[in-house]
């Protein structure tokens, strides 16, 4: 989370576990940078697949994945 790019006053949303940072790009998409992980997983979300203007809808699927894959904490 240490690039200059990264807002660190992004919003934040926590489902199943995992806390995502959401960030609003130009054109509509999302950013969107789930921590809190022994990696960190970034996602980019275009405004064509992100459906309610968050990613949310998508990144709700990659929730349970990344929580039966990446354990918690930081390594």
């Amino acid at each position: 989370m240490g690039s200059k790019g990264f807002d660190r006053y992004a919003p934040v949303w926590e489902t199943g576990g995992v806390r995502w940072f959401v960030e609003q790009l130009p054109g509509g998409g999302v950013r969107c940078i789930a921590d809190h992980r022994a990696a960190f997983v970034e996602v980019f979300v275009p405004k064509e697949y992100g459906g309610d203007g968050t990613g949310q809808t998508l990144l709700a699927e990659l929730t349970a994945i990344i929580g039966a894959t990446i354990p918690e904490g930081y390594v």
